[in-house]
């Protein structure tokens, strides 16, 4: 059985053409059940092969379970099959991450959100793109884009969390944990921010420096 406790999302529930299948598969995703996901999403495949949406899910799964050469191959069938979708430019977006290509997957992230400008979960992967190149003042713009078109979204929620804690801005980081918590119970990633945020008030506490790693990223 394969569990993840990070999971991106590429689909927003809330977005234009939403597939109940395959946001059923992205659930299973949200919870760590990635298993149950991958087969969610060939059976969706097995009966419609040239969905782009279930492929490019299926690409994120194909990380969580470190296929990576599957997941490449998902995700550039997706984008050849739409590439106007700003799912398929997502999983793009992660996979060129895994291989190292920061720049491709931030050219992928700011593709999906020139084709749908209020994709909430665009603007996440764009926050987390930018706190992973160093530039958190504008990751800090991105995500609370995210949270402003999203508020009910824990992803958005969590992104900002994880932002905020890398700027040492711990009450926001605090606030925007327990936001996401409240909106999805079984989400691992908020509880998993909170307890580094209790970690790095103990260590501002103790008056060591404000370096080190989050957990998420480095400040």
């Amino acid at each position: 059985v394969h569990w993840a406790l990070y999971y991106p999302l590429i689909l927003d529930p809330a977005g234009p053409g939403a597939d109940r299948g395959v946001l059923g598969a992205q659930r299973a995703l949200e919870a760590g059940r990635a298993d149950q996901a991958r087969a969610q999403l060939e059976s969706i495949l097995a009966g419609d092969p040239s969905n782009p949406r279930a492929l490019a899910l299926a690409s994120i799964v194909a990380l969580v379970q470190n296929a990576s050469d599957q997941a490449a191959d998902y995700a550039e069938r997706a984008v050849a099959l739409s590439p106007e979708d700003g799912s398929a430019q997502l999983a793009l977006s992660y996979v060129r991450q895994a291989r190292f290509d920061l720049a491709g997957a931030r050219s992928a992230a700011d593709a999906a959100i020139t084709i749908n400008p209020d994709d909430a979960i665009a603007w996440a992967r764009l926050a987390e793109l930018l706190a992973s190149l160093g530039d958190t003042t504008a990751a800090i713009d991105a995500a609370r884009r995210a949270v402003e078109l999203a508020p009910g979204l824990s992803r958005t929620q969590s992104v900002l969390g994880f932002v905020a804690l890398m700027r040492l801005e711990l009450d926001q980081a605090t606030a925007a944990f327990e936001t996401a918590t409240d909106l999805d119970p079984t989400d691992p990633l908020p509880r998993t921010g909170q307890a580094l945020v209790k970690i790095r008030r103990g260590a501002l506490g103790e008056g060591s420096p404000p370096g080190g790693t989050t957990g998420w990223g480095t400040t």
